[in-house]
Protein backbone atom coordinates (compact mmCIF):
# COMPACT_ATOMS: atom_id res chain seq x y z
CA UNK A 1 0.00 0.00 0.00
CA UNK A 2 1.54 3.29 -1.14
CA UNK A 3 1.25 6.21 1.23
CA UNK A 4 0.75 9.40 -0.77
CA UNK A 5 2.46 12.55 0.40
CA UNK A 6 -0.19 15.17 -0.21
CA UNK A 7 0.87 18.75 -0.84
CA UNK A 8 -2.48 20.21 0.19
CA UNK A 9 -5.81 19.27 1.72
CA UNK A 10 -8.57 17.73 -0.35
CA UNK A 11 -10.60 20.21 -2.39
CA UNK A 12 -14.16 19.26 -3.30
CA UNK A 13 -14.94 20.27 -6.89
CA UNK A 14 -18.54 20.74 -7.99
CA UNK A 15 -18.78 19.03 -11.40
CA UNK A 16 -22.53 18.61 -11.34
CA UNK A 17 -23.30 20.79 -14.35
CA UNK A 18 -24.99 17.85 -16.08
CA UNK A 19 -27.29 17.36 -13.05
CA UNK A 20 -27.65 13.72 -14.03
CA UNK A 21 -29.68 14.33 -17.22
CA UNK A 22 -26.76 14.13 -19.65
CA UNK A 23 -25.35 11.16 -17.78
CA UNK A 24 -28.65 9.26 -18.00
CA UNK A 25 -28.91 9.99 -21.73
CA UNK A 26 -25.38 8.86 -22.51
CA UNK A 27 -25.70 5.83 -20.26
CA UNK A 28 -28.87 4.75 -22.10
CA UNK A 29 -27.44 5.39 -25.58
CA UNK A 30 -24.09 3.74 -24.89
CA UNK A 31 -25.07 0.89 -22.58
CA UNK A 32 -23.80 -1.63 -25.12
CA UNK A 33 -20.57 0.16 -25.97
CA UNK A 34 -17.85 -2.43 -26.51
CA UNK A 35 -14.48 -2.39 -24.77
CA UNK A 36 -12.74 -1.44 -28.01
CA UNK A 37 -14.94 1.66 -28.22
CA UNK A 38 -14.15 2.62 -24.64
CA UNK A 39 -10.44 2.16 -25.34
CA UNK A 40 -10.84 4.20 -28.50
CA UNK A 41 -12.25 7.16 -26.60
CA UNK A 42 -9.29 7.15 -24.22
CA UNK A 43 -6.78 6.70 -27.07
CA UNK A 44 -8.31 9.68 -28.90
CA UNK A 45 -7.76 11.86 -25.85
CA UNK A 46 -4.18 10.64 -25.43
CA UNK A 47 -3.29 11.23 -29.08
CA UNK A 48 -4.67 14.73 -28.77
CA UNK A 49 -2.54 15.63 -25.77
CA UNK A 50 0.69 13.71 -26.41
CA UNK A 51 4.01 14.57 -28.00
CA UNK A 52 5.35 13.23 -31.31
CA UNK A 53 4.87 9.66 -30.11
CA UNK A 54 1.99 8.62 -27.87
CA UNK A 55 2.93 5.58 -25.78
CA UNK A 56 -0.15 4.12 -24.17
CA UNK A 57 -0.85 1.12 -21.97
CA UNK A 58 -4.39 -0.14 -21.36
CA UNK A 59 -4.76 -2.68 -18.58
CA UNK A 60 -7.47 -4.87 -17.03
CA UNK A 61 -6.87 -6.48 -13.63
CA UNK A 62 -9.47 -8.68 -11.97
CA UNK A 63 -8.03 -8.04 -8.50
CA UNK A 64 -9.51 -5.52 -6.05
CA UNK A 65 -13.01 -5.97 -7.46
CA UNK A 66 -11.90 -5.29 -11.04
CA UNK A 67 -9.66 -2.46 -12.24
CA UNK A 68 -9.38 -0.86 -15.68
CA UNK A 69 -6.55 1.60 -16.26
CA UNK A 70 -5.22 3.58 -19.23
CA UNK A 71 -1.87 5.37 -18.94
CA UNK A 72 -0.17 7.62 -21.49
CA UNK A 73 3.02 9.63 -21.74
CA UNK A 74 1.20 12.79 -22.80
CA UNK A 75 1.72 16.39 -21.75
CA UNK A 76 -0.41 16.05 -18.61
CA UNK A 77 -2.37 18.90 -17.06
CA UNK A 78 -2.58 21.01 -13.94
CA UNK A 79 -6.35 21.42 -14.34
CA UNK A 80 -7.82 18.27 -12.81
CA UNK A 81 -11.34 19.64 -13.14
CA UNK A 82 -11.11 19.48 -16.96
CA UNK A 83 -11.18 15.68 -16.79
CA UNK A 84 -14.49 15.58 -14.94
CA UNK A 85 -16.55 18.30 -16.63
CA UNK A 86 -17.96 17.21 -20.00
CA UNK A 87 -17.14 19.65 -22.77
CA UNK A 88 -14.44 21.54 -20.89
CA UNK A 89 -11.37 20.16 -22.68
CA UNK A 90 -10.49 21.57 -26.11
CA UNK A 91 -8.51 20.51 -29.14
CA UNK A 92 -4.84 21.29 -29.16
CA UNK A 93 -4.71 21.73 -32.93
CA UNK A 94 -2.33 18.82 -33.43
CA UNK A 95 -2.31 16.84 -36.65
CA UNK A 96 -3.36 13.66 -34.84
CA UNK A 97 -5.89 12.82 -32.17
CA UNK A 98 -9.67 12.80 -32.31
CA UNK A 99 -10.68 14.30 -28.99
CA UNK A 100 -13.18 16.88 -30.11
CA UNK A 101 -15.74 17.81 -27.52
CA UNK A 102 -14.11 16.79 -24.23
CA UNK A 103 -16.78 14.12 -23.85
CA UNK A 104 -14.79 10.91 -24.29
CA UNK A 105 -14.02 10.21 -20.63
CA UNK A 106 -17.54 11.17 -19.61
CA UNK A 107 -18.97 8.70 -22.15
CA UNK A 108 -16.72 5.98 -20.70
CA UNK A 109 -18.00 6.76 -17.21
CA UNK A 110 -21.59 6.46 -18.32
CA UNK A 111 -21.33 3.17 -20.18
CA UNK A 112 -19.14 1.44 -17.56
CA UNK A 113 -21.38 2.29 -14.64
CA UNK A 114 -24.94 1.57 -13.64
CA UNK A 115 -27.19 3.10 -10.98
CA UNK A 116 -26.80 -0.07 -8.89
CA UNK A 117 -23.04 -0.31 -9.37
CA UNK A 118 -21.68 3.16 -10.16
CA UNK A 119 -17.99 2.42 -9.62
CA UNK A 120 -15.11 4.81 -8.99
CA UNK A 121 -13.00 6.98 -11.30
CA UNK A 122 -9.52 8.22 -10.40
CA UNK A 123 -7.46 10.51 -12.61
CA UNK A 124 -3.80 11.29 -11.96
CA UNK A 125 -1.94 13.71 -14.23
CA UNK A 126 1.39 15.51 -14.23
CA UNK A 127 3.17 17.96 -16.48
CA UNK A 128 6.48 17.03 -14.89
CA UNK A 129 8.04 18.71 -11.91
CA UNK A 130 7.18 18.09 -8.29
CA UNK A 131 3.41 17.52 -8.38
CA UNK A 132 0.88 14.95 -9.51
CA UNK A 133 -2.70 16.21 -9.56
CA UNK A 134 -5.27 13.62 -8.51
CA UNK A 135 -9.05 13.60 -8.81
CA UNK A 136 -11.36 10.95 -7.38
CA UNK A 137 -15.11 10.50 -7.59
CA UNK A 138 -17.87 7.96 -7.28
CA UNK A 139 -19.51 7.67 -10.69
CA UNK A 140 -23.06 8.71 -9.98
CA UNK A 141 -25.53 11.45 -10.80
CA UNK A 142 -23.87 14.77 -10.12
CA UNK A 143 -21.04 13.33 -8.06
CA UNK A 144 -18.54 15.88 -6.79
CA UNK A 145 -14.79 15.31 -7.16
CA UNK A 146 -12.20 15.07 -4.42
CA UNK A 147 -9.06 16.74 -5.79
CA UNK A 148 -5.61 17.00 -4.27
CA UNK A 149 -1.94 17.27 -5.37
CA UNK A 150 0.66 14.71 -4.26
CA UNK A 151 4.44 14.74 -4.31
CA UNK A 152 5.69 13.38 -7.65
CA UNK A 153 8.31 10.99 -6.21
CA UNK A 154 9.26 7.65 -7.77
CA UNK A 155 6.91 5.72 -5.50
CA UNK A 156 3.90 7.85 -6.45
CA UNK A 157 4.71 7.66 -10.18
CA UNK A 158 4.93 3.86 -9.99
CA UNK A 159 1.65 3.73 -8.08
CA UNK A 160 -0.17 5.56 -10.87
CA UNK A 161 1.90 4.00 -13.68
CA UNK A 162 3.17 7.42 -14.74
CA UNK A 163 6.44 8.49 -16.27
CA UNK A 164 7.83 12.02 -16.04
CA UNK A 165 4.72 13.42 -17.75
CA UNK A 166 1.38 11.87 -18.61
CA UNK A 167 -2.06 10.93 -17.39
CA UNK A 168 -3.47 7.83 -15.72
CA UNK A 169 -7.20 7.01 -15.88
CA UNK A 170 -8.39 4.29 -13.48
CA UNK A 171 -11.87 2.79 -13.16
CA UNK A 172 -12.66 0.41 -10.32
CA UNK A 173 -15.67 -1.48 -8.95
CA UNK A 174 -17.62 -0.78 -12.13
CA UNK A 175 -20.62 -2.59 -13.60
CA UNK A 176 -19.27 -3.53 -17.02
CA UNK A 177 -18.10 -7.13 -17.39
CA UNK A 178 -14.32 -7.54 -17.62
CA UNK A 179 -13.08 -8.89 -20.97
CA UNK A 180 -12.11 -12.55 -21.24
CA UNK A 181 -8.72 -13.60 -22.60
CA UNK A 182 -10.30 -14.42 -25.99
CA UNK A 183 -11.86 -10.95 -26.08
CA UNK A 184 -8.45 -9.27 -26.03
CA UNK A 185 -7.68 -10.62 -29.52
CA UNK A 186 -10.87 -9.02 -30.86
CA UNK A 187 -10.17 -5.74 -29.06
CA UNK A 188 -6.61 -5.69 -30.43
CA UNK A 189 -7.85 -6.39 -33.96
CA UNK A 190 -10.42 -3.59 -33.78
CA UNK A 191 -7.92 -1.07 -32.43
CA UNK A 192 -5.37 -2.08 -35.07
CA UNK A 193 -8.04 -1.27 -37.66
CA UNK A 194 -9.06 2.03 -36.09
CA UNK A 195 -5.50 3.31 -35.58
CA UNK A 196 -3.54 1.64 -38.38
CA UNK A 197 -2.61 5.05 -39.80
CA UNK A 198 -1.28 6.39 -36.48
CA UNK A 199 0.55 3.14 -35.64
CA UNK A 200 2.16 2.87 -39.09
CA UNK A 201 3.16 6.53 -38.92
CA UNK A 202 4.85 6.01 -35.55
CA UNK A 203 2.54 8.41 -33.69
CA UNK A 204 1.03 5.65 -31.52
CA UNK A 205 2.52 2.73 -29.62
CA UNK A 206 -0.22 0.74 -27.92
CA UNK A 207 -0.03 -2.16 -25.45
CA UNK A 208 -2.93 -4.11 -23.93
CA UNK A 209 -2.48 -5.99 -20.65
CA UNK A 210 -4.95 -8.44 -19.12
CA UNK A 211 -4.03 -9.92 -15.77
CA UNK A 212 -0.33 -9.43 -16.51
CA UNK A 213 -0.36 -10.82 -20.08
CA UNK A 214 0.77 -8.22 -22.65
CA UNK A 215 -0.43 -7.80 -26.24
CA UNK A 216 1.18 -5.27 -28.59
CA UNK A 217 -1.28 -3.77 -31.06
CA UNK A 218 0.13 -3.81 -34.60
CA UNK A 219 -1.14 -1.78 -37.53
CA UNK A 220 -3.63 -3.44 -39.85
CA UNK A 221 -1.96 -3.63 -43.27
CA UNK A 222 -3.57 -1.84 -46.19
CA UNK A 223 -4.74 -4.04 -49.09
CA UNK A 224 -2.17 -4.67 -51.81
CA UNK A 225 -3.02 -2.74 -54.97
CA UNK A 226 -2.04 -3.19 -58.61
CA UNK A 227 -1.08 0.48 -58.47
CA UNK A 228 -1.67 2.72 -55.47
CA UNK A 229 -2.49 6.26 -56.51
CA UNK A 230 -2.61 9.35 -54.31
CA UNK A 231 -3.73 12.97 -54.53
CA UNK A 232 -4.28 16.08 -52.42
CA UNK A 233 -7.76 17.52 -52.89
CA UNK A 234 -8.34 21.18 -52.00
CA UNK A 235 -11.88 22.08 -50.93
CA UNK A 236 -11.85 25.72 -49.84
CA UNK A 237 -9.32 26.01 -46.99
CA UNK A 238 -9.33 22.24 -46.38
CA UNK A 239 -6.84 19.74 -47.79
CA UNK A 240 -7.90 16.08 -48.04
CA UNK A 241 -5.25 13.41 -48.64
CA UNK A 242 -6.61 10.56 -50.76
CA UNK A 243 -5.18 7.23 -51.91
CA UNK A 244 -6.88 4.56 -53.98
CA UNK A 245 -6.36 1.60 -56.30
CA UNK A 246 -7.54 -1.78 -57.58
CA UNK A 247 -6.63 -4.51 -55.10
CA UNK A 248 -4.85 -7.71 -56.08
CA UNK A 249 -7.22 -9.73 -53.87
CA UNK A 250 -10.73 -9.25 -52.54
CA UNK A 251 -11.06 -6.16 -50.35
CA UNK A 252 -13.43 -6.31 -47.38
CA UNK A 253 -13.68 -2.55 -46.78
CA UNK A 254 -16.83 -2.17 -48.92
CA UNK A 255 -16.18 1.56 -49.33
CA UNK A 256 -13.68 4.32 -48.64
CA UNK A 257 -11.89 4.44 -45.31
CA UNK A 258 -12.55 7.79 -43.70
CA UNK A 259 -9.61 8.66 -41.42
CA UNK A 260 -9.56 11.49 -38.91
CA UNK A 261 -6.82 12.13 -36.37
CA UNK A 262 -5.10 8.85 -37.24
CA UNK A 263 -8.35 6.98 -36.62
CA UNK A 264 -10.30 4.93 -39.17
CA UNK A 265 -13.82 5.86 -38.07
CA UNK A 266 -16.17 5.13 -40.98
CA UNK A 267 -16.44 3.23 -44.26
CA UNK A 268 -18.34 5.23 -46.84
CA UNK A 269 -19.45 4.01 -50.27
CA UNK A 270 -20.93 7.30 -51.49
CA UNK A 271 -17.99 8.19 -53.78
CA UNK A 272 -18.19 4.71 -55.35
CA UNK A 273 -21.57 5.19 -57.05
CA UNK A 274 -23.10 1.92 -58.30
CA UNK A 275 -19.90 0.09 -59.05
CA UNK A 276 -18.99 -3.21 -57.44
CA UNK A 277 -16.20 -2.43 -55.02
CA UNK A 278 -15.03 -5.87 -53.94
CA UNK A 279 -11.65 -5.15 -55.54
CA UNK A 280 -11.42 -1.43 -54.79
CA UNK A 281 -9.53 0.30 -51.97
CA UNK A 282 -9.55 3.96 -51.02
CA UNK A 283 -8.77 6.02 -47.94
CA UNK A 284 -9.55 9.68 -47.31
CA UNK A 285 -7.75 11.59 -44.58
CA UNK A 286 -10.06 14.24 -43.19
CA UNK A 287 -8.16 17.39 -42.13
CA UNK A 288 -8.40 18.73 -38.60
CA UNK A 289 -9.56 22.08 -40.03
CA UNK A 290 -13.11 20.74 -40.33
CA UNK A 291 -13.13 18.33 -37.39
CA UNK A 292 -14.22 20.33 -34.39
CA UNK A 293 -17.66 21.28 -35.64
CA UNK A 294 -18.21 18.24 -37.81
CA UNK A 295 -17.39 15.04 -35.93
CA UNK A 296 -20.05 13.46 -33.77
CA UNK A 297 -19.44 12.56 -30.13
CA UNK A 298 -18.10 9.09 -30.88
CA UNK A 299 -16.46 10.01 -34.21
CA UNK A 300 -18.79 7.67 -36.09
CA UNK A 301 -19.75 10.06 -38.88
CA UNK A 302 -18.71 13.37 -40.37
CA UNK A 303 -21.10 16.10 -41.42
CA UNK A 304 -19.59 19.09 -43.23
CA UNK A 305 -20.46 21.15 -46.30
CA UNK A 306 -17.13 20.33 -47.97
CA UNK A 307 -17.87 16.59 -48.13
CA UNK A 308 -20.22 16.88 -51.12
CA UNK A 309 -17.53 18.58 -53.21
CA UNK A 310 -14.94 16.13 -51.93
CA UNK A 311 -16.99 13.12 -53.00
CA UNK A 312 -17.68 14.72 -56.41
CA UNK A 313 -13.93 15.07 -57.00
CA UNK A 314 -13.32 11.55 -55.73
CA UNK A 315 -15.85 10.13 -58.18
CA UNK A 316 -13.82 11.56 -61.05
CA UNK A 317 -10.50 10.33 -59.64
CA UNK A 318 -11.79 6.88 -58.75
CA UNK A 319 -13.75 6.15 -61.95
CA UNK A 320 -11.11 4.15 -63.91
CA UNK A 321 -10.31 1.99 -60.87
CA UNK A 322 -13.99 1.60 -59.98
CA UNK A 323 -14.72 0.44 -63.53
CA UNK A 324 -11.87 -2.05 -63.31
CA UNK A 325 -13.15 -3.36 -59.96
CA UNK A 326 -16.66 -3.60 -61.37
CA UNK A 327 -15.45 -5.63 -64.34
CA UNK A 328 -13.57 -8.08 -62.11
CA UNK A 329 -16.46 -8.52 -59.65
CA UNK A 330 -19.06 -8.79 -62.41
CA UNK A 331 -17.68 -12.16 -63.54
CA UNK A 332 -20.00 -14.86 -62.28
CA UNK A 333 -22.46 -12.38 -60.75
CA UNK A 334 -26.19 -13.00 -61.12
CA UNK A 335 -27.59 -9.74 -62.46
CA UNK A 336 -31.17 -11.02 -62.62
CA UNK A 337 -31.12 -12.03 -58.95
CA UNK A 338 -29.53 -8.73 -57.93
CA UNK A 339 -32.20 -6.71 -59.72
CA UNK A 340 -35.01 -8.82 -58.29
CA UNK A 341 -33.70 -8.33 -54.76
CA UNK A 342 -33.12 -4.63 -55.37
CA UNK A 343 -36.67 -4.15 -56.60
CA UNK A 344 -38.14 -6.01 -53.61
CA UNK A 345 -36.15 -3.98 -51.08
CA UNK A 346 -36.84 -0.71 -52.87
CA UNK A 347 -40.56 -1.43 -52.64
CA UNK A 348 -40.20 -2.49 -49.01
CA UNK A 349 -38.92 0.91 -47.85
CA UNK A 350 -41.81 2.92 -49.27
CA UNK A 351 -45.56 2.61 -49.63
CA UNK A 352 -46.44 0.50 -52.69
CA UNK A 353 -48.61 1.80 -55.51
CA UNK A 354 -52.11 0.41 -55.92
CA UNK A 355 -52.68 -2.84 -57.78
CA UNK A 356 -55.16 -2.93 -60.65
CA UNK A 357 -57.85 -5.59 -60.93
CA UNK A 358 -56.46 -8.82 -62.26
CA UNK A 359 -52.85 -7.91 -61.47
CA UNK A 360 -50.69 -9.86 -59.04
CA UNK A 361 -47.75 -8.54 -57.15
CA UNK A 362 -46.60 -4.95 -56.88
CA UNK A 363 -46.58 -2.76 -60.01
CA UNK A 364 -43.33 -1.05 -59.01
CA UNK A 365 -41.60 -4.42 -58.82
CA UNK A 366 -42.76 -5.44 -62.25
CA UNK A 367 -41.67 -2.12 -63.75
CA UNK A 368 -38.34 -1.95 -61.89
CA UNK A 369 -35.35 -1.75 -64.22
CA UNK A 370 -32.68 -1.32 -61.56
CA UNK A 371 -30.38 1.59 -60.87
CA UNK A 372 -27.92 0.03 -63.32
CA UNK A 373 -30.08 -1.26 -66.20
CA UNK A 374 -27.33 -1.02 -68.84
CA UNK A 375 -24.79 -2.88 -66.76
CA UNK A 376 -22.57 0.14 -66.15
CA UNK A 377 -21.71 1.88 -62.91
CA UNK A 378 -24.04 4.88 -62.68
CA UNK A 379 -24.20 7.93 -60.49
CA UNK A 380 -27.43 7.63 -58.44
CA UNK A 381 -29.45 10.82 -58.32
CA UNK A 382 -30.55 10.40 -54.72
CA UNK A 383 -28.02 8.52 -52.62
CA UNK A 384 -28.52 9.74 -49.11
CA UNK A 385 -27.41 12.62 -46.95
CA UNK A 386 -26.41 15.98 -48.29
CA UNK A 387 -24.31 18.17 -46.06
CA UNK A 388 -24.95 21.59 -47.58
CA UNK A 389 -27.67 22.97 -45.36
CA UNK A 390 -30.65 20.64 -45.02
CA UNK A 391 -30.34 17.00 -45.97
CA UNK A 392 -31.58 16.14 -49.45
CA UNK A 393 -33.97 13.47 -50.60
CA UNK A 394 -33.72 10.00 -49.16
CA UNK A 395 -32.62 7.14 -51.44
CA UNK A 396 -35.47 6.09 -53.71
CA UNK A 397 -33.98 2.81 -54.93
CA UNK A 398 -31.71 0.29 -53.26
CA UNK A 399 -28.86 -1.42 -55.07
CA UNK A 400 -27.83 -4.99 -54.22
CA UNK A 401 -24.37 -6.57 -54.41
CA UNK A 402 -22.50 -9.61 -53.16
CA UNK A 403 -18.98 -9.35 -51.75
CA UNK A 404 -16.50 -11.10 -49.49
CA UNK A 405 -16.89 -9.30 -46.15
CA UNK A 406 -15.25 -11.96 -43.97
CA UNK A 407 -16.47 -15.31 -42.62
CA UNK A 408 -16.63 -13.87 -39.10
CA UNK A 409 -18.81 -10.91 -40.13
CA UNK A 410 -22.58 -10.52 -40.44
CA UNK A 411 -24.82 -11.83 -43.19
CA UNK A 412 -25.44 -8.47 -44.82
CA UNK A 413 -24.27 -4.86 -44.70
CA UNK A 414 -26.60 -1.92 -45.32
CA UNK A 415 -25.31 1.60 -46.01
CA UNK A 416 -28.08 4.17 -46.01
CA UNK A 417 -25.96 6.99 -47.43
CA UNK A 418 -25.32 5.09 -50.67
CA UNK A 419 -28.56 3.05 -50.60
CA UNK A 420 -26.41 -0.07 -50.92
CA UNK A 421 -27.11 -3.58 -49.61
CA UNK A 422 -24.13 -5.95 -49.69
CA UNK A 423 -24.59 -9.63 -48.90
CA UNK A 424 -21.66 -11.50 -47.38
CA UNK A 425 -20.69 -14.28 -49.75
CA UNK A 426 -18.05 -15.51 -47.28
CA UNK A 427 -20.86 -17.05 -45.22
CA UNK A 428 -21.73 -20.56 -46.52
CA UNK A 429 -25.43 -20.10 -45.75
CA UNK A 430 -25.56 -17.02 -47.97
CA UNK A 431 -23.85 -18.92 -50.78
CA UNK A 432 -26.52 -21.62 -50.55
CA UNK A 433 -29.37 -19.09 -50.53
CA UNK A 434 -27.87 -17.31 -53.53
CA UNK A 435 -27.53 -20.59 -55.43
CA UNK A 436 -31.13 -21.59 -54.64
CA UNK A 437 -32.38 -18.05 -55.50
CA UNK A 438 -34.54 -17.97 -52.38
CA UNK A 439 -35.40 -14.29 -52.88
CA UNK A 440 -37.97 -14.04 -50.08
CA UNK A 441 -35.53 -15.30 -47.44
CA UNK A 442 -32.58 -13.35 -48.85
CA UNK A 443 -34.73 -10.20 -48.91
CA UNK A 444 -35.90 -10.77 -45.34
CA UNK A 445 -32.28 -10.85 -44.11
CA UNK A 446 -31.60 -7.41 -45.60
CA UNK A 447 -34.98 -6.10 -44.43
CA UNK A 448 -34.08 -6.86 -40.81
CA UNK A 449 -30.83 -4.90 -41.16
CA UNK A 450 -32.61 -1.94 -42.77
CA UNK A 451 -35.33 -1.97 -40.11
CA UNK A 452 -32.68 -1.94 -37.40
CA UNK A 453 -31.02 1.06 -39.06
CA UNK A 454 -34.31 2.95 -39.36
CA UNK A 455 -35.63 2.39 -35.85
CA UNK A 456 -35.57 5.57 -33.79
CA UNK A 457 -33.87 7.68 -36.47
CA UNK A 458 -35.04 10.64 -38.54
CA UNK A 459 -34.99 8.33 -41.56
CA UNK A 460 -37.83 6.33 -40.01
CA UNK A 461 -40.31 9.17 -40.42
CA UNK A 462 -38.99 10.01 -43.89
CA UNK A 463 -39.77 6.45 -44.95
CA UNK A 464 -43.36 6.78 -43.64
CA UNK A 465 -42.92 4.21 -40.88
CA UNK A 466 -44.30 6.62 -38.27
CA UNK A 467 -43.37 5.83 -34.66
CA UNK A 468 -42.84 2.10 -34.94
CA UNK A 469 -40.54 -0.23 -33.07
CA UNK A 470 -38.17 -2.53 -34.93
CA UNK A 471 -40.60 -5.44 -34.97
CA UNK A 472 -43.30 -3.38 -36.67
CA UNK A 473 -40.94 -1.79 -39.20
CA UNK A 474 -39.63 -5.24 -40.08
CA UNK A 475 -43.14 -6.70 -40.29
CA UNK A 476 -44.30 -3.90 -42.57
CA UNK A 477 -41.29 -4.34 -44.85
CA UNK A 478 -41.86 -8.08 -45.05
CA UNK A 479 -45.53 -7.60 -45.91
CA UNK A 480 -44.50 -5.32 -48.77
CA UNK A 481 -41.87 -7.81 -49.93
CA UNK A 482 -44.34 -10.73 -49.96
CA UNK A 483 -46.98 -8.62 -51.71
CA UNK A 484 -44.44 -7.66 -54.35
CA UNK A 485 -43.79 -11.32 -55.09
CA UNK A 486 -47.49 -11.93 -55.63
Amino acid sequence: MVTEERLANVTVLDCREDDGALRDTLRANNRKLFWEDICSELIDNSLEHSGDVCQMTIEWDRNHGGVFRAVDNGNGSDDIQAFFKPGKSVQTGKAIGSSTFGMGLFVCECCMSSPDKPGMLKVATTKGGDSIFVGLRRIDKGSSVEAFPVVANDEARRSYGLGYTGTSITFSKFAKTMPRSEDIERISEKLSTYYSQAIKGGQLKLTLIRNGVETTVEAMPSPQCEELKSASLFIGPHVFEVEWGVTTEDCRDNGCRMIYGGKFFETNAEPCDDYRIGRFYASIRVPRTIGKESMDILKRTIDHESIDDLFDQCRVLFKPELQRSDEICRVGDDEALNHQLASMLSVAIRKPKSVKDGETGDRETREYKGRDPEGHGVEPVNTGRRRKGNHGEIPKDISVYWAKLGADKGLVMYQHESARVTYNIDVPMMQELRHSKNTALIGSIAASQIAKDLEGSKKQKEFDFAVMEFSWIYRTMMERILNSIG
